[in-house]
């Protein structure tokens, strides 16, 4: 008598595949990390939450935000750092006239 497999369904291989966890993305204080999200000089990842104007960027600013710029628009993954704007250069921007601001992309 010859023997009848049973082809397993892909339901039944999924759930007899090892559970492997995942690891959180590193850290990167300042830098982007290897899933090209940001993080701030004290570790804070990022997010992008779109274009705001010249105002709000200052009110931001004068409410504690950071600022940063990266020069070629890559978004971290060419491995290029943001520059990141502290200090006075900080305070003026928060306390002058709206910066000019110009959209590269």
């Amino acid at each position: 008598m010859e023997t009848v497999r049973h082809k397993k369904s892909f339901a039944e291989i999924v759930a007899e595949a090892p559970v492997v966890p995942t690891s959180e993305p590193e850290i990167c204080p300042g830098a982007y990390n290897t899933a090209g999200e940001l993080f701030d000089p004290a570790g804070n990842r990022l997010r992008k939450i779109g274009k705001i104007s010249p105002t709000q960027a200052r009110q931001h600013v004068r409410a504690g935000a950071c600022l940063a710029w990266e020069g070629c628009g890559c978004g971290g993954w060419s491995g290029c750092p943001p520059t990141w704007i502290g200090g006075e250069l900080l305070s003026t921007l928060g306390d002058g006239p709206n910066p000019r601001l110009t959209d590269t992309n």
